[in-house]
């Protein structure tokens, strides 16, 4: 039971725990057709990388979607070769990442 109460401590503190990772851009605009844009983004990239998490966002004006949740550079790098084949612009960028990112 000791492993079980870490376990379920980590879990509830996951969100908490920060530290710098990489996720890959595949879409960035701020356009007045960024929203629908976003949009169909994330349902290509859904059709390509089922397994592949995928985070959207609006940081006035821009909308943005990002996926993956890599810790080393090299790791953003392989799943950047992967997405480029479908998004040719996508590129890596620094992110603030928590356990629970790491755990979906």
């Amino acid at each position: 039971t000791s492993s079980l109460n870490i376990l379920r401590q980590v879990r509830r503190h996951s969100d908490k725990w920060r530290f710098t990772g990489w996720r890959v851009c595949i879409f960035s605009d701020n356009t007045a057709e960024a929203r629908s844009g976003a949009r169909a983004a994330i349902n290509s990239f859904e059709e390509n990388f089922s397994n592949i998490p995928i985070y959207d966002e609006y940081a006035s004006p821009y909308f943005r979607v990002s996926v993956g949740n890599c810790t080393t550079t090299e790791e953003a790098i392989i799943l950047l070769e992967k997405v480029r084949r479908v998004f040719p612009k996508a590129f890596v960028k620094q992110e603030e990442l928590t356990l629970s990112d790491l755990l979906k």
